[in-house]
């Protein structure tokens, strides 16, 4: 019996058909949707598909002659300099015709840094090597008629700001133009914010394969790992004070917190710290070196005030829209306080101690705690997640409940997508190891 070919296998066949199709921008957007599902589908064999065909559509970009077409700053011009120029239906046409290009080159950029922060993977593309200018405002972007549109370029005209919108590029060379005032007027913010955070992910993993280098004859010096570790900070806490004065979208917010922790420590490695858990074993005892470095150091506290950010942020996503890499980034951030739940019991003082009587209670996933008390001592740090009465972080099995209640209240009544129901199966396998765990 012939197998239905998958929607990957039609496009490719379209494109062989007739080479003309690549400058089909239609073609290029289904052809990101089609990858985006299989990459974050649960499904191994669409996982497989998707990361095989990931270099096609770059490939489609640039024989497509998109990059060429989104490069052309005759939009900007329209709406800024030359306001003598008559406004016709063309011009909007062809406005709209190098803004979809530029929105295809961000989503496919986008994508690739979710699937590189949601599986820990090296991604395909450089934030340097992105020059295409951010795509303009959505209200622009999403007038649905002729008249509409051109009452919103007159009205940006009326501004008198002669600006061109940045590229990733020049937004990584140059931490300014994070903290435009005009941007939210001239740029899509959700681009804006998903693109530069995306672009920072990628030197956190860089900072990783140093920090996975340092040892005692390691030639990589604390000093300089610290100071590359405190820039980025800086960099990505700047984009969170910019974003609190511009109400900044709530999955630029979850992205951002989950990037910082991971400046703090690396959730892959720290599990492996304690993963003997997961394969089976019914006991645990030392710690590896960089889970005891990591738990003596400034960093964990750090690194756990951000999960717990992670945390408030997926609580607050609108019903059904906690899924694809905002998912996993809350499954980074239970992975990070089941460790140091394990890692709190096995040792007798712990920098973070369990409670006792008197000790001040911190929430880690509420906006009244600051960062400065929780690094204080002793503290009893706590999470609330969804549910009224508090759960200590020394105990990883109830904390891992409450990271799983998040997410599947998000759901609410739907039907569970196999994607979600793996990573609930990943939760209550880490709720089940240190349930084992304690009871040894």
């Amino acid at each position: 019996m012939a197998r239905t070919p998958t929607g990957l296998t039609r496009l490719s066949r379209q494109w062989e058909e007739n080479n003309g199709n690549f400058r089909d921008i239609g073609i290029g957007q289904a052809f990101l949707m089609q990858l985006y599902m299989g990459y974050f589908s649960g499904i191994g064999r669409k996982c497989v598909l998707a990361e095989t065909c990931s270099r096609c559509l770059s490939v489609l970009i640039r024989n497509g002659g998109h990059l060429l077409g989104s490069m052309s700053t005759d939009d900007d011009d329209l709406l800024l300099r030359e306001r003598g120029r008559e406004l016709t239906e063309e011009t909007w046409r062809a406005w709209a015709q190098c803004q979809s290009r530029r929105r295809l080159i961000y989503a496919a950029y986008i994508m690739d840094t979710h699937v590189s922060l949601a599986h820990n993977s090296r991604g395909l593309y450089s934030p340097l090597d992105i020059e295409t200018p951010l795509p303009a405002a959505q209200r622009l972007w999403a007038a649905e008629t002729f008249g509409e549109w051109r009452e919103l370029v007159v009205a940006l005209r009326q501004l008198n700001r002669p600006y061109h919108n940045p590229s990733l590029r020049d937004v990584m060379l140059d931490r300014s133009l994070l903290l435009r005032e005009d941007d939210d007027t001239l740029v899509d913010p959700t681009f804006a914010g998903l693109a530069t955070v995306g672009g920072l992910w990628t030197f956190v993993q860089e900072l990783h394969q140093l920090d996975a280098c340092r040892g005692a004859s390691s030639m990589w010096s604390p000093t300089l790992l610290n100071a590359r570790r405190a820039e980025l900070a800086s960099l990505l806490q700047l984009r969170s004070t910019a974003g609190r004065d511009r109400h900044e979208p709530l999955e630029v917010e979850i992205l951002r917190e989950a990037v910082l922790m991971h400046v703090y420590v690396c959730p892959e490695t720290l599990q492996l710290s304690t993963g003997r858990l997961l394969d089976g074993h019914d006991s645990w005892s030392s710690p590896a070196p960089y889970a005891r470095r990591w738990l003596d150091s400034t960093d964990c506290g750090k690194a756990l005030w951000h999960a717990g950010r992670v945390l408030q942020a997926a609580a607050n996503f609108q019903p059904g829209s906690l899924c694809d890499v905002f998912a996993f980034s809350l499954l980074h951030a239970a992975v990070v306080l089941w460790c140091y739940g394990l890692l709190a019991r096995s040792r007798p003082q712990p920098r973070h101690p369990l409670p006792v009587p008197g000790d001040a209670m911190v929430v880690i996933d509420s906006g009244k705690a600051t960062e400065y008390e929780m690094l204080l001592t002793p503290t009893s740090l706590i999470i609330l997640g969804n549910r009224d009465s508090p759960v200590i972080l020394s105990d990883p099995v109830s904390t891992v409940a409450v990271v799983g209640k998040i997410l599947a209240s998000n759901r609410g009544s739907d039907i569970m997508s196999a994607g979600l129901a793996e990573l609930c199966r990943l939760l209550d396998e880490l709720g089940r190891a240190a349930d084992r765990y304690l009871v040894s």
